[in-house]
């Protein structure tokens, strides 16, 4: 698109040339105020009619008229340029009037188009964050966490690199995440262990919780690895937010874009912001009820039995976690984390799907004794299973299942 800078606008827009709210430029003062910029506004066009002037008062070609819209606070939000007046007139200030009138009815028009756009973006943007959140809210895996809280915040701001990070307090230790994308938009997200944050620019916002952007900046990155890391790689824009909640900082967000003025728009940051202060709630929440989940296991008295299987199940019926015993008893491993458990186990499906679904609906255990299943040493394995539900507040978040092999005492 052709434009014109605002600077050499408001050079062209002196008060010598000023009637009422219009501008007009008479050609025979051309020298004084042309600039070649200034062809934007033009409103000739290629077959236009000239004008034969018969006297000054007549409309020259060369001439240009300039009509301010004005908004309400008296910022001009644009121009009407104007060519070849139906009576060949130069205009009088009666008709710059009436034509000051159209501009009104224009400047009303966007300013009502301006403040729809702003309420429905604003609409769309609550949306965004309340669809982030409620992914988020409805796993307990941090693996799948950071997938939706990716892909979430990707439709606030168009980053390339996330890295999550959440203090484990029990052990000491960072969960470090993080996150990229395939150029189909996949998330692809990996996880590590660390035991410390020294000399990171994520440490230093975990350690004074507070909101830190740089763009291109040599110097911190002489002083944070990993933020010479991000930098060797082409990130020219980075933003680290702190997950702070009730006094406590659970950890830190990094987001980082080739686009170096990305974070720089105090809107977008304010945002993120805002938005990560939501997410840092719900991943506290998330913690008190697994939290919750674990006490509800050791009242029930079923870890302490190594002849007792534990399996753990959110609520649409996928493995969270397994124990020793399913291990070795059962041969099941870590893959099985995530999968849905009749998709890991069919032989399952056919006495407890209806089971866990009753559970997960009206949250009262259930109980199939006495289950019989042929091993692969042709023995019948007998088996009491146990479904009892995960609750939070008045949320049902998932189950437990417990499986007593009783095969030596049929």
């Amino acid at each position: 698109a052709v434009t014109v800078k605002r600077d050499e606008l408001e050079s062209l827009l002196k008060p010598k040339y000023l009637t009422s709210e219009s501008y007009f430029f008479p050609i025979e003062e051309l020298e004084q105020w042309y600039q070649p910029s200034i062809s934007v506004l033009s409103a000739e066009y290629e077959g236009n009619r000239s004008v034969e002037p018969l006297g000054k008062r007549w409309w020259h070609d060369g001439d240009m008229l300039l009509v301010s819209i004005m908004g309400q606070g008296g910022e001009l939000l644009g121009l009407m340029s104007l060519d070849r007046p139906y009576n060949n007139q130069r205009p009088e200030r009666r008709t710059l009037e009436v034509l000051e009138i159209f501009a009104h009815q224009a400047a009303t028009m966007m300013e009502n188009t301006r403040l729809f756009q702003q309420i429905q973006h604003s609409a769309d943007q609550e949306a965004q964050i309340s669809n982030l959140l409620e992914s988020i809210a409805g796993t307990l895996d941090l693996r799948e966490l950071a997938e939706s809280l990716a892909l979430g915040l990707r439709e606030l701001a168009n980053f390339d690199h996330m890295s999550l990070v959440l203090y484990d307090e029990s052990s000491d230790n960072f969960h470090y995440m993080t996150a990229g994308f395939r150029v189909s938009g996949e998330v692809v997200v990996h996880e590590d262990q660390h035991s410390t944050l020294e000399r990171t620019a994520l440490g230093r916002s975990f350690a004074e919780r507070t909101t830190y952007t740089y763009a291109n900046d040599a110097e911190a990155a002489r002083n944070y690895d990993d933020l010479r890391t991000w930098m060797d790689r082409g990130e020219h824009s980075t933003i680290i937010l702190p997950l702070s909640v009730g006094g406590m900082c659970l950890g830190v967000l990094h987001l980082g874009s080739a686009q170096p003025e990305m974070f720089q728009n105090p809107d977008t940051v304010q945002l993120l912001t805002r938005t990560v202060q939501l997410v840092a709630s719900t991943v506290q929440s998330a913690r008190l009820f697994n939290q919750a989940l674990n006490l509800q296991v050791l009242n029930r008295s079923v870890v302490e039995s190594i002849q007792q299987g534990i399996v753990v199940l959110d609520n649409s019926g996928h493995i969270i976690s397994i124990n020793e015993f399913m291990r070795s008893a059962y041969g099941w491993d870590d893959s099985a984390r995530g999968l849905d458990l009749f998709e890991y186990q069919p032989d399952l499906s056919e006495y407890l799907k209806s089971e866990l679904l009753a559970v997960l609906e009206d949250g009262q255990p259930r109980a199939r004794i006495g289950q019989t299943t042929p091993s692969d040493a042709s023995q019948i394995i007998v088996r009491n299973f146990y479904i009892y539900p995960l609750r939070y507040e008045d949320e049902i978040r998932g189950a437990v299942l417990l499986v007593d092999d009783v095969t030596e005492r049929a």
